[in-house]
């Protein structure tokens, strides 16, 4: 039923993919779409398929925030302390605290944000590390997805591709002008063993 209702009756744009009714955000939309449709169909005394309660609507369900991993100071970004999973995502916090040009920044840690990419031809999420403010010479604001990686993994290209192509089609819309920064640990901890003062003058090094 789920097959047939897809192929059917889900539209999608003439740019688009219809592999991304793969992604969650659109397979729980379609579900909902397709749950209604039963409960309508269905009698008083026929048992109505329940697809569960979406909590994750429901921000008073989300547990306190506790992290008992490595932690950075945090000045910059959204929460008091930054949620770290290695110290080199750390050393990148910190360096971003002290960036003359950073204005503010996340870690994209229970925050949700992805960019989907297709591995053997199937929706994927990438989650990258931090989202960040910078103000540039003339005064504007460019945002920048930046992901810190030690572990090099088939799968990080593809990554890669997909947070470039993302930036360039948010960079067409009103949501401003969007870049991609891929922090390699070599030549991360190379570019701030030259002590950069600017996150402009770290993407040049590592560019």
């Amino acid at each position: 039923m789920t097959r047939e209702y897809v192929n059917t009756r889900v539209n999608y744009p003439t740019n688009g993919d219809p592999r991304d009714i793969g992604i969650y955000n659109w397979r729980h939309q379609a579900l909902n779409v397709l749950d209604n449709a039963i409960r309508n169909k269905s009698s008083g005394t026929v048992p109505v398929p329940i697809l569960g309660t979406p909590e994750w609507l429901d921000t008073a369900k989300i547990r306190r925030f506790q992290w008992t991993g490595i932690l950075a100071d945090g000045k910059k970004a959204h929460t008091n302390k930054v949620p770290c999973h290695t110290e080199l995502e750390k050393e990148f916090a910190e360096f971003l605290d002290s960036a003359k040009d950073v204005l503010r920044y996340v870690k994209n840690e229970r925050f949700a944000f992805s960019v989907t990419y297709y591995e053997n031809n199937r929706p994927r999420q990438f989650y990258p590390d931090f989202i960040v403010a910078v103000r540039e010479l003339d005064s504007t604001e460019t945002m920048w997805l930046a992901e810190t990686k030690g572990e090099m993994r088939t799968n990080v290209p593809l990554k890669n591709f997909a947070a470039d192509a993302w930036c360039q089609k948010m960079s067409a819309t009103k949501y401003g002008r969007w870049r991609y920064l891929f922090a390699q640990q070599v030549p991360l901890q190379a570019a701030f063993a030259k002590t950069p003062k600017t996150f402009a003058e770290l993407a040049a090094k590592l560019k």
